[in-house]
């Protein structure tokens, strides 16, 4: 209850701000620019996503036939993504911080690998050595982070529909999509029937590029 009364009091000040705020507006996604203007707003100016992570999707197949799961397990949208995977075809890992002793024990009773806490270079590292890493979402607002790292580090690519509704992607970035327990499953089964290679690599990264690249606000600005 008091949750949802400390949102409402939030959406009420957006509301305002909204309908206040004449200065400049930037937004990542063309999602989060119209959900401005429906409280009242502007209309925004789309950016590029600035972080940038080091490294890139490895050249060769993973060793094990593996799925990471990345996030802050409080949340309950990832806590619902982690119970998704339990029982899928595939070593899991779930990467991040805030397990509950109720999903340690499942992790423990299903034989999922807990990376509790991991710094940036331990994380990099899971996301380079997974088959596939897990972007779940719940809803379409805003940008995921582990949408952005993944796509500079990893292999395939399995995201809700949710995480990716209203950017700009394509099947050929490596990206499978779900968006129920049902279909994650079969998505991970398509990731597994597809070959990754040296080829498969370098085309993927190409299809990536225009998340991945270097780029910068102020261009934009001038």
């Amino acid at each position: 209850m008091y949750l949802r009364w400390e949102a409402a009091k939030l959406l009420r000040w957006e509301r305002v701000l909204a309908q206040r705020w004449t200065g400049p507006l930037w937004a990542l996604t063309a999602g989060d620019a119209q959900a401005w203007q429906a409280m009242g707003g502007h209309s925004a100016l789309i950016v590029p996503i600035q972080k940038r992570f080091q490294g890139t999707a490895p050249a060769h197949e993973a060793a094990k036939k593996s799925l990471l799961v990345p996030g802050k397990f409080s949340v309950i949208e990832n806590e619902r993504a982690a119970r998704w995977t339990t029982d899928l075809s595939v070593e899991v890992t779930w990467a991040g911080h805030d397990f509950s002793e109720e999903l340690r024990h499942i992790a423990a009773a299903k034989g999922v690998r807990i990376l509790d806490r991991p710094d940036e270079g331990t994380m990099a590292q899971a996301f380079q050595e997974a088959a596939m890493v897990l972007v779940h979402a719940e809803h379409s607002l805003g940008l995921k982070l582990k949408l952005i790292q993944a796509l500079h580090q990893a292999r395939w690519i399995v995201a809700h529909e949710a995480a990716l509704a209203g950017l700009d992607w394509t099947p050929e970035m490596g990206i499978v999509t779900y968006h129920s327990p049902e279909s994650l499953a079969e998505a991970v089964e398509k990731a597994l029937k597809s070959p990754w290679d040296t080829q498969q690599a370098e085309a993927v990264k190409a299809a990536r590029r225009p998340w991945t690249q270097p780029s910068s606000i102020a261009t934009l600005l001038d």
